[in-house]
């Protein structure tokens, strides 16, 4: 442990007076720097250096574990899993159901996730130290790093991220609108551009070679601006009443949102969809519990995503900064690079998001092998577009913010 302020000095000397002390030096900046030169500099005063811990790094010891457990014991691992309810024998997950005689919960600091109901744990957790003996224990108080200590505002996505599980409604309405001009366009395609402001999302779908094609043999011209704007016109009502249908809450969503909310975290929102499209979503949100303290639509800022400007319009309103401490959570790779272009701790979605595409039972139905294959290839898409972490449904946001 290093010290930079004169003042911590005599916190470190009390501390070697203590029973948790024993075995512990403290060292000068230059004898410090000769034992551990790579973490001292002009700024640290001095070091208290431990004969007794080890440093353990998670990163390589987990995957140990982890391997020792399933080698020896045969312990079996969902990776990339998040649980949505746990009511023994029955867990429900985001790749499906499974049963078991006995249950245990270790969610860390977040209880409200999967039992909101339940008083959660304070800043300040009380740890039993063991140490005594006989009918003596002791009690420490230690600090845990609040969520709140990290960030001010979570922006969150609309479909495929806390609606619309699978992402449907867009490429629905978008194959619909093309299909009235009498051109098929595939999910794959309606797909590729997901997250982009709707204007965008048609240009370019309009400039993909298979696409510009079927549109000249089907309207006798290369696509235009006019016809960009024709398109958004039927686009409008198809997206609005596709948006509508779609707008169940995705398991956990709500928990999440008040978990934040009650940490005096602000909820922001932004979307592809345009404030129109997005009028029967928020009505419907609403009557499922979910308001979220601000939202930005497409069309709102001068450029929308992949630019930061959605970001920024939000923290400035909300009057947010500095961005650090800011999260943005996404489902798609332009959302993604959203985030990291406003210099935000960014979230990819993998399983309830547009890189799977699937919904949630349909996904559920699927072979273990061929369901886990979806969600890491949506998890290296979302990785590689930048994301600082990736979670299978915001029913994890929690944990991975934590």
């Amino acid at each position: 442990m290093t010290t930079r302020r004169p003042e911590a000095l005599p916190v470190l000397e009390a501390f070697l007076k203590t029973e948790m002390g024993e075995g512990c030096t403290i060292l000068s900046r230059a004898a410090a720097h000769a034992f551990c030169g790579e973490i001292v500099n002009q700024q640290v005063q001095a070091v208290l250096r431990s004969s007794v811990d080890l440093r353990v790094e998670s990163r390589e010891a987990i995957p140990k574990i982890a391997a020792w457990l399933a080698a020896r014991l045969g312990v079996v691992f969902l990776r990339r899993t998040t649980v949505l309810s746990a009511v023994p024998p029955r867990i429900e997950t985001s790749r499906g159901v499974v049963n078991a005689g006995a249950v245990v919960v270790c969610p860390g600091d977040d209880m409200v996730s999967l039992y909101p109901d339940r008083q959660r744990l304070g800043r300040i957790d009380r740890i039993r130290d063991w140490r005594g003996s006989g009918d003596r224990s002791f009690w420490r108080e230690c600090k845990l790093m609040a969520i709140r200590d990290r960030f001010d505002l979570v922006i969150l996505d609309w479909a495929g991220t806390t609606v619309d599980f699978g992402c449907h409604a867009p490429v629905i309405a978008l194959r619909e609108a093309f299909a009235l001009r009498g051109v098929a366009i595939s999910d794959a395609q309606a797909r590729r551009d997901m997250g982009k402001p709707k204007a965008d999302h048609v240009r370019a779908l309009l400039r993909d070679p298979a696409v510009g094609k079927a549109w000249s043999a089907a309207c006798g011209h290369a696509a235009g601006d006019g016809d960009v704007q024709e398109l958004m016109t039927q686009l409008a009502p198809l997206m609005r009443d596709q948006a509508a249908r779609a707008a169940r809450l995705i398991d956990g969503a709500r928990s999440a949102v008040e978990a934040l909310h009650a940490e005096g975290i602000k909820v922001g929102s932004s979307t592809g969809y345009t404030r129109e499209m997005m009028a029967p979503v928020l009505h419907e949100a609403a009557a499922q519990g979910y308001v979220p303290d601000h939202l930005v639509c497409s069309g709102e800022t001068p450029a929308g995503r992949p630019t930061p400007l959605m970001i920024y319009k939000a923290c400035a309103e909300l009057g947010v900064w500095p961005l650090s401490r800011v999260v943005k959570v996404d489902d798609t790779e332009v959302g993604v690079a959203e985030g990291r272009a406003a210099g935000c701790f960014t979230v990819g979605i993998t399983a309830s998001g547009n890189g799977v595409g699937m919904s949630q039972q349909a996904l559920a139905a699927l072979p273990a092998a061929d369901r886990a294959a979806r969600i890491a290839a949506a998890e290296k898409s979302l990785l590689a577009a930048g994301a600082d972490v990736t979670i299978d449904t915001i029913a994890g946001l929690l944990s991975a913010l934590g």
